[in-house]
C-alpha cells in the first residue's frame, strides 16, 4: 500500500558581515554567506536539512589570507507523540569541518512533557573534544527558557537562553487547538443525538 504525506521543505541564505580583533592591535573585516535547506514529512514527524556556514569568506590581519572554518552540517530526527500533550524526539547531526578536514557525529534525544518542559540529552562523537550534554527547557506563555550544560573532554560550560514570541505562530496554534476541540465537542453531541425512526413507505404492485 502506498503512504502519502505531507511534504514542507524551505531554502534560505544570508550574508554576514564580520569584524574580528587580534590582541586589541590587529582587526580584520570580511563577508561571508551561509546557506541552508529544511524538509519536513510533518504527519510522519519527519524532519531533515543541511547547511553550509562561512563560504567565500577569509580574512587578513597583517599580510597572510586565511579562509573562515567552512562548516557542512546534515541533521535528521524523529518525533513521535505519546499521550496527551507530550512528545518524544530522537535527532542526529554530522558536521564536515571542511577546512581543518575533521568530523564529529552528535545524536540526542528529546522529551516534551505537556507542552511545558522539554528535557534534552546528547553526546558528540568522533571529535578530540566529545563528550556528553544535557539541558531542560521551560514554555511559560510567550517566554521560553533554555538551560543547558556541556561536558566534553577539551573544555565544559553552562549557557542560558530567554526567548519571547510575538504573537502570530504562538496565537496561532492556541486558534487551531480551539478550533479542533469546538469540532470534537460539535462531533460528540451530533453523535449523542437520538435518531428520528425512517419514515416508512408501502409501494403497491399491480400485476395484469
Amino acid at each position: 500500500p502506498s503512504v502519502k504525506s505531507k511534504f514542507e521543505s524551505s531554502i534560505g541564505i544570508a550574508v554576514k558581515f564580520i569584524n574580528s580583533k587580534l590582541l586589541d592591535s590587529y582587526s580584520a573585516n570580511t563577508m561571508a554567506v551561509d546557506a541552508g535547506y529544511y524538509g519536513s514529512f510533518a504527519d510522519l514527524g519527519l524532519d531533515f536539512g543541511a547547511s553550509i556556514s562561512n563560504m567565500l569568506g577569509s580574512i587578513k590581519y597583517i599580510s597572510e589570507k586565511e579562509d573562515l572554518p567552512t562548516i557542512l552540517r546534515i541533521g535528521l530526527s524523529y518525533s513521535k507523540p505519546t499521550i496527551m500533550d507530550q512528545r518524544f524526539k530522537i535527532a542526529t547531526e554530522f558536521n564536515r569541518y571542511i577546512s581543518d578536514k575533521d568530523n564529529s557525529l552528535s545524536a540526542g534525544i528529546e522529551y516534551t512533557l505537556e507542552n511545558m518542559f522539554i528535557f534534552r540529552s546528547g553526546y558528540r562523537f568522533l571529535s578530540d573534544n566529545k563528550g556528553f550534554s544535557a539541558g531542560v527547557g521551560l514554555f511559560a506563555g510567550d517566554f521560553t527558557i533554555d538551560v543547558a550544560t556541556v561536558f566534553y573532554d577539551v573544555y565544559n560550560y553552562s549557557s542560558v537562553s530567554i526567548k519571547y514570541s510575538f504573537g502570530s505562530s504562538h496565537q496561532s496554534d492556541k486558534s487551531e487547538k480551539k478550533k479542533l476541540n469546538k469540532f470534537i465537542k460539535k462531533q460528540k453531541e451530533e453523535n449523542s443525538r437520538p435518531v428520528p425512526p425512517s419514515k416508512t413507505t408501502k409501494d403497491q404492485i399491480i400485476i395484469f
